[in-house]
């Protein structure tokens, strides 16, 4: 069967970036097919990703062809081309770069971490489709998209179902984040969950799997825009706290549904919103974040239901702070919606911000001294600079002297 879609100038480029790739395997003798997520999403037309590549050939018979190469998981057979002019040194790859990451068909042996198996060996086309989470994910493409179907991944794909290959819960138990990854693509395709598949998620604990790993599903589902459909699925299937806590979840999806695509601090914001923000700051302390979002989050879930009641020079400075400021406003406008044109006029006012034109320095020449009097002092000027009763250097450096 040939496929159309994801032809978009992005999409299209990706996709002729595997072909590429497929296409020198092929002359060099070996089996190569394009697969998983690229198939998958270009016969749902949606936008390509990134393209994946399974071939007969071994890695160091993939790096001798190609002149770019990076050893992403060499011992289990991936390895990373790279589709740019060869500048030095070699890796990282220069902006621009095409990236395909190829994969040796290959079997299982079995699974004791939850996460890896304990060896891998040389398999054929169908032993690599059955070691694979779902059959929409294991549908195999040649260059002109004629697909191999060896698992059934056609019919469920036009059928929009999700579905485990064999046995579901044999799938999960493997690796335990395919509980969650199978929540992130039934949200973001908006696919239903075949009962066995369903059933096994909602049995299969995810305990011990790395935080990381987590929180990236939840990453993928914000950026595409369905954070809101993932926390019910994750609700539903009884993973919710596994993710992050959420007291109120038909509350925050229906948020999260109005904010959309969003960076995963305002998502976790909103996730925990109904916990407050003491609650959000002692969560985040235990999780693999930057320390930046370790402040973000409790600070956006603060600031951003009562955002539109802050004095003007507060709610000022709270959308002049950068990121944030940006994602405060998106989540004000998600919690109240009839207040959007506000949220949305009041950031657009500080997104290019510019500083007060009265500085400590300019407090100190007037003969204050550094304390904290003079922090005071800077904070009137700034609050009246910020809401609009003073704007010109004069009139603001008169405060000082009125004020003494």
């Amino acid at each position: 069967m040939a496929g159309g879609g994801g032809r978009g100038a992005g999409g299209e480029a990706i996709w002729m970036a595997g072909a590429t790739v497929v296409t020198q395997l092929r002359a060099a003798g070996h089996q190569a097919w394009l697969v998983g997520g690229c198939v998958r999403d270009r016969l749902l037309s949606r936008s390509l990703k990134d393209a994946d590549v399974a071939t007969s050939a071994e890695p160091s018979e993939v790096e001798a062809l190609f002149d770019r190469t990076i050893a992403v998981g060499k011992a289990f057979g991936v390895i990373k081309v790279l589709l740019s002019a060869p500048p030095a040194p070699r890796p990282p790859p220069p902006a621009g770069a095409m990236e395909v990451e190829v994969a040796s068909l290959r079997a299982d042996d079995r699974y004791i971490d939850g996460r890896r198996p304990v060896a891998i060996r040389r398999g054929s086309l169908h032993e690599d489709a059955e070691r694979r989470d779902l059959t929409v994910n294991a549908l195999y493409a040649d260059p002109d998209g004629t697909i191999t179907d060896p698992v059934g991944g056609l019919a469920d794909l036009h059928a929009r179902v999700l579905r485990g290959i064999g046995d579901p819960a044999a799938r999960l138990a493997e690796d335990r984040l395919r509980v969650l990854r199978v929540l992130r693509f039934a949200a973001v395709l908006d696919f239903s969950v075949e009962p066995r598949t369903a059933a096994a998620v909602r049995a299969t604990a995810i305990d011990g799997v790395a935080r990381e790993r987590v929180l990236d599903e939840l990453a993928k589902a914000a950026a595409a825009g369905a954070a809101g459909a993932f926390l019910r699925g994750c609700a539903a299937a009884g993973h919710l706290d596994d993710v992050a806590p959420c007291a109120e979840p038909q509350a925050a999806a229906t948020i999260l549904d109005r904010l959309g695509a969003a960076p995963l601090e305002a998502i976790l914001a909103v996730w925990m919103l109904s916990g407050g923000s003491d609650a959000a700051a002692a969560w985040t302390l235990m999780q693999p974040l930057p320390g930046a979002a370790r402040r973000q989050i409790p600070w956006l879930i603060a600031t951003a239901p009562h955002l539109a009641g802050l004095p003007v020079a507060e709610r000022r400075r709270a959308l002049r702070r950068s990121p944030e400021g940006a994602w405060c406003a998106a989540v004000a406008a998600a919690i109240d919606p009839a207040g959007t044109r506000d949220y949305v006029a009041w950031a657009a006012l500080d997104a290019e911000p510019q500083p007060c034109p009265v500085t400590a320095a300019d407090l100190l020449a007037l003969g204050l001294r550094p304390g904290p009097a003079l922090g005071q002092a800077l904070r009137r000027i700034e609050d009246a600079w910020l809401n609009g009763a003073a704007q010109d250097r004069a009139a603001l450096l008169a405060q000082v002297h009125e004020s003494r």
